[in-house]
């Protein structure tokens, strides 16, 4: 669990010592959810001004250092505002693992894990081992709609984009995101819990406007799709915004027994008998590894799938032992001929 925080404002918003007194407060608060480090993100929404810093201390230490606020002498000057403190999963508990990560047009922060951020395309050479850096990296790179696609965990993600100028949050399930518009002024004030929001915006004497709190919406289901939501702010669009839909990871399919080397014509079904077409990409698993035998020993025929090497290490299967297939694309196999 991560704690986000972000404040972002138009002509007419609340004043710089507000928005510093609020950043502040919600940073500070934000350390119950993370206490591995902490990082802020300020910029104006052209991308002019510009600054980032993280370090690996609590939050409640971070806001104390003479950078933060150097930093926040000039929160005057700028638009957007994202901060996070970081309950480390992966990754070293070092200031390069602190979030944000900035890639390219791309500066992110991450509440969740990704499982399965080794497998996500990226041009990086991997340093930090925090799965959030690859999910930055993967989304400058390909895009946040393929990035989403084949990321497999929870996520609640703010990042700016200097591309297209814009402010975007999204989430899934697993962690949630909230943002609230300040009663009577060009402000948005947005954060992992709602309740906080609530308690720091009423301690600074301000309120929030009727109808003016927002919740990242649930992924939906479509068919057998999973299609989630990304809210993007713009300088013309604010306080208003647009929202469009993007197709999260879809889960493999598994099936189990798939086959095995004694008895497989008898006893399991074939991957076709599940409607497996040829050329898909299947991920095998040994249900028990053995040094003896090697997969490559398991037996073939025409119209039938029946091995592959997934990933670096070399995979043995003992005999008689079924395997569990997973149905779903990979890029690093090696396919048996049919």
């Amino acid at each position: 669990m991560c704690g986000i925080v972000f404040i972002a404002d138009g002509i007419g918003g609340i004043t710089g010592h507000q928005k510093e007194n609020i950043f502040e407060q919600l940073m500070y608060a934000s350390e119950l959810r993370g206490n591995d480090a902490a990082g802020v993100f300020l910029t104006t929404w052209e991308g002019r001004q510009f600054a980032l810093l993280k370090r690996a201390v609590r939050a409640s230490e971070f806001i104390d250092l003479g950078k933060f606020h150097k930093i926040m002498n000039h929160v005057h000057n700028v638009d957007i505002m994202i901060g996070h403190t970081r309950m480390g999963t992966v990754g070293g508990s070092t200031d390069e693992c602190a979030h944000p990560f900035r890639h390219k047009h791309i500066t992110l922060v991450h509440n969740g894990h990704i499982s399965n951020a080794s497998s996500l395309k990226h041009s990086m050479q991997d340093t930090t081992g925090v799965d959030s850096d690859k999910l930055a990296n993967s989304i400058a790179e390909h895009g946040v709609e393929q990035a989403l696609a084949a990321a497999n965990g929870d996520f609640a993600l703010v990042w700016y984009d200097s591309i297209t100028k814009s402010l975007n949050l999204t989430r899934n399930d697993g962690r949630p995101l909230y943002f609230v518009k300040i009663k009577d002024k060009n402000t948005i004030v947005g954060g992992s819990e709602l309740d906080m929001l609530r308690w720091v915006i009423k301690r600074n004497y301000l309120e929030i406007e009727k109808d003016g709190i927002h919740y990242v919406a649930d992924p939906a289901k479509k068919g057998d799709k999973e299609i989630g939501n990304i809210i993007t702010f713009t300088k013309e669009s604010f306080p208003g915004f647009d929202a469009r839909t993007v197709e999260l990871y879809k889960a493999p399919t598994y099936v189990y027994p798939a086959v095995s080397y004694s008895g497989y014509k008898e006893k399991y079904k074939q991957l076709s008998d599940y409607g497996i077409k040829r050329d898909t990409d299947v991920e095998f698993h040994p249900w028990y590894v053995s040094p003896n035998t090697n997969v490559k020993n398991l037996p073939r025929s025409k119209g039938k799938i029946y091995g592959f090497i997934f990933g670096e290490s070399e995979l043995m299967v003992k005999t008689h032992t079924p395997l569990l297939a997973v149905v779903h694309g990979v890029d690093d196999c090696e396919e048996f001929s049919l």
